[in-house]
């Protein structure tokens, strides 16, 4: 008899909601009983289930500012907790939720034998997910989509080794008096992880290291890996010999392809991109840099002061909702640039190497086990912009011949570690721990 598996996840839409309804998906496919089990939902798809929510109290956040959050407790009184927004710290405080295990269960079609969490961030917390395990006796996994499985708060801890010890004195919380309370988030996790044997599941090479030397999670025996999904029905090469057409780019000119969203965000290292490619400009020729353009995704891109400072042309395009059309993004590109200084992904590492486009960007996050140098791109030491600029260079530079072995190369490491081959011994393994 197959496995009955639920998949959690505060939303099916997003960066990563899109990326545990793949999951959810690609499991039912493996012959497993799958649902995606979510806070919001948008998509029609009968694979996704709603829960209810219930109407018990609960802090109310409201940003402020970008560094203030004021807190409205239970007896409305108003408490103003400034934190450092790069750090992410949206996990308040981890005993409250907005869901009941009986809503929960009301909206699962079947029980689970497998609880696998996703990003969870206001909708199931360690409690909820202890009564789960209890109730229905499923193994519970928790997936780390960031850091917030391992800490007392944030999702992106930068240098900070506090979640390998207890999390007191969070640089995060910038307000003295609330200085503790992630070390108080992280014992109340740790009570019920250990009440209810909560696994974790690394989402990357660099989370795998972070999961290990985490003190909630040190003591796991085994840590299972998995680098996301690629669906290679849509990410693939197929279409790379018209792929810059679609753009309106000559087929000898070199397209660099790189993502700027959230350009304000510190982490995505949008400051450090341009510096690189200011410095690859200036390592060219006036000829080689009239070959090259910029294809950036983001919003409002026109009006984008530090997009602006790219001294190539550039092909600005609408934040891509369209997974065709971003797989086109890809194969048109000669390399893919992650900039990203604070990140347990990007799945857009794996989706440009799914369509066989070398990746260039700081060892950080998928490009620490997934891009090898010299064979499928090239990784280099965070914020080093002269070093990122050239291995962009030395990827442009390269013969056709290379290229082509460089794009196989791409292709194979995620087919052999994103691909729903690579999910299925993941599921295997996991069947074989209940």
């Amino acid at each position: 008899m197959s496995k009955k598996v639920a998949v959690f996840a505060t939303h099916d839409f997003g960066g990563a909601g899109e990326s545990a309804y793949r999951i959810a998906k690609a499991i039912q496919k493996l012959g497993y009983e799958s649902k995606l089990i979510v806070k919001h939902k948008a998509k029609s798809d009968s694979l996704v289930c709603q829960v209810a929510q219930i109407n018990k109290p609960e802090p109310i956040v409201k940003r402020a500012s970008n560094r203030i959050l004021k807190i409205f407790s239970n007896n409305q009184k108003n408490e103003e907790l400034l934190l450092d927004k790069n750090y992410h710290f949206f996990n308040i405080d981890e005993s409250q939720v907005s869901t009941s295990s009986v809503s929960v269960l009301n909206a699962l079609p079947f029980k689970p034998d497998i609880i696998l969490l996703a990003w969870v961030t206001g909708f199931i917390n360690t409690e909820l997910a202890y009564k789960l395990q209890k109730e229905t006796g499923a193994q519970v996994y928790w997936l780390m989509t960031d850091m917030a499985p391992i800490t007392g708060g944030c999702h992106y801890a930068w240098d900070c080794k506090g979640y390998t010890r207890d999390c007191s004195n969070c640089p995060a919380i910038l307000t003295e008096k609330y200085k503790d309370r992630a070390k108080q988030n992280l014992l109340f996790k740790r009570s019920f992880i250990e009440a209810s044997n909560i696994k974790v599941i690394a989402g990357s090479g660099w989370t795998l290291n972070q999961a290990k030397a985490s003190s909630l999670f040190k003591n796991q025996n085994y840590i299972p890996l998995i680098n996301g999904l690629i669906d290679f029905n849509i990410f693939n090469n197929a279409n790379r010999n018209i792929a810059k057409q679609v753009f309106h780019v000559q087929k000898d000119f070199k397209i660099i392809f790189s993502g700027a969203t959230y350009t304000g965000e510190k982490r995505k290292g949008i400051s450090e991109l341009i510096q690189s490619l200011q410095k690859l400009y200036q390592l060219q020729t006036d000829e080689e840099n009239g070959r090259i353009k910029i294809l950036v995704a983001g919003n409002q891109l026109d009006e984008n002061e530090l997009v602006k400072q790219i001294p190539f042309d550039i092909i600005p395009i609408d934040f891509i909702k369209d997974e065709r059309l971003l797989s086109l993004a890809y194969q048109a590109a000669d390399a893919f640039i992650c900039s990203s200084l604070e990140d347990s992904g990007p799945m857009m590492v794996n989706e440009a190497l799914a369509c066989g486009t070398p990746v260039v960007g700081f060892e950080m996050g998928l490009l620490h086990n997934m891009i090898q140098n010299g064979k499928n791109g090239f990784k280099v030491p965070l914020g080093d912009t002269t070093a990122l600029a050239r291995a962009i260079r030395s990827i442009l530079s390269l013969t056709e011949t290379e290229f082509q072995t460089c794009s196989a190369n791409a292709i194979k490491i995620v087919e052999e570690n994103a691909s729903i081959s690579s999910l299925e011994r993941l599921m295997l393994e996991l069947s074989k721990e209940i």
